[in-house]
């Protein structure tokens, strides 16, 4: 496939976005915009944009970098590398962004250590742009939108939020796909005639979804991801009340099973409902891992929620489940994403990163659907209610009515 050709952009429109330890303040004064393409495994360019603090890129020098996605900057921080490569750490991720100077552009490549094939190394290349200043948003639209692989095998249902917005050099496309499982956080892309495009790379999801719009409808998509070798193909309607099966009820409790957790700690210490931090207490169970990017937004909520009064005497338990079973391995991604999401509960490997190995450890469960799942127990650690899924800052309207949903369960579990 022949690389897209698309629009830059610093400044959208104000919306949700991550949370204040991964969101990030207006660009720096001497900060460099760069138009960021990866070559995937499938041969597909990807787009994406970089941004980063001054002009080097030496061993002597270790500027800021932003993965800039619609509204969200997310921060990495570099570390030296060999000679003049730089190596930034892609958030909480087990992943890496290499970068080279090569007189005013950039050259490296993307490293994924966990995918399920082994580690894979994606090519970068970025050159700087300007800005674009969007001047209006023209429209948002909801769609009915269904994905599957190309024989028509694994369909899965999503709603697309797509809007556009108008700048002085075009229109400029941005949305998210919500799923059962979670979405596809911030994309952005480009409106050209009748073909649309969008776009993230977050340091996990590096993904490219393309489709031609026909009156209503958006017809001949493809989504592609750089770590794949294929590709799957959708197709949306417009539905102003597009909308997904409920979260709650998805997944529910076996009442004759009594319900447990045993998991382990950084520290090497088992973790159990019983100990004195959960007794007596109500405590709402994370289903998570740190390669999921769903995770990480709904981490992020829970680590501010957490420290706000609101919390009165509720307790978290993060459990972990992990595509390397290595003690050393999960103990450091379990530590760093603490460490950058500001985690202020206990986080705990409780298995290998599949829903099969979530609900062995979890029986009290009918079966586990997704990543993240959030299970909610009241004081005597009876099941109140289970929550599939996630839906972050991205989704806008969905993040908010997420909130409302997480209040209310809040005030069950509270009950006597």
């Amino acid at each position: 496939m022949q690389a897209l050709k698309f629009l830059s952009v610093v400044t959208l429109l104000s919306g949700p976005v991550l949370a204040q330890s991964v969101r990030q303040p207006a660009a720096a004064p001497k900060e460099t915009l760069y138009q960021a393409e990866a070559t995937g495994l499938s041969g597909v360019k990807i787009p994406f944009r970089l941004a980063m603090e001054g002009v080097g890129t030496s061993a002597k020098s270790t500027p800021k970098a932003w993965l800039v996605n619609g509204t969200e900057r997310l921060l990495l921080q570099a570390r030296k590398g060999l000679k003049d490569t730089l190596v930034y750490p892609l958030v909480v991720f087990d992943a890496d962004l290499k970068l080279l100077k090569n007189g005013a552009n950039l050259t490296g490549i993307y490293a994924r250590y966990d995918a399920r094939g082994g580690t894979v190394r994606i090519p970068i290349t970025a050159r700087p742009t300007l800005p674009f200043r969007s001047k209006k948003l023209l429209h948002t639209r909801r769609y009915d939108v269904r994905f599957c692989a190309p024989d028509g095998s694994g369909a899965y249902q999503a709603v697309g939020q797509l809007g556009t917005v108008e700048g002085p050099t075009g229109v400029k496309a941005i949305g998210t796909f919500e799923t059962t499982t979670g979405d596809y956080r911030f994309l952005e892309g480009a409106v050209s005639g009748d073909s649309l495009w969008l776009s993230t790379f977050d340091g996990a999801h590096l993904y490219l979804f393309t489709a031609r719009m026909r009156g209503d409808s958006l017809v001949g998509g493809r989504f592609y991801s750089a770590t794949g070798k294929g590709y799957e193909v959708w197709a949306g309607k417009l539905n102003p009340g597009a909308a997904l099966p409920n979260p709650l009820g998805r997944v529910s409790a076996k009442p004759e099973v009594p319900v447990a957790i045993t998991a382990q700690d950084t520290a090497g210490h088992t973790v159990r409902l019983t100990d004195p931090r959960f007794a007596g207490k109500p405590v709402i169970v994370q289903l998570s891992g740190t390669w999921c990017p769903n995770c990480m937004d709904e981490t992020q909520f829970m680590a501010e929620w957490y420290r706000s009064p609101a919390r009165k005497n509720i307790e978290v338990l993060g459990l972990f489940f992990e595509r390397k079973p290595e003690r050393a391995y999960w103990k450091h991604r379990l530590a760093r994403t603490a460490e950058r999401l500001q985690v202020p509960y206990p986080l705990a490997y409780a298995g290998p990163a599949s829903k099969d190995s979530a609900a062995a450890r979890l029986p009290f469960l009918t079966h586990v659907e997704a990543f993240p799942t959030t299970v909610f127990l009241d004081r005597k650690h009876r099941v109140v209610a289970v929550h599939t899924g996630f839906s972050g800052p991205a989704t806008g309207a969905a993040f908010d009515e997420w909130k409302k949903e997480f209040e209310r369960l809040i005030i069950n579990i509270l009950k006597d």
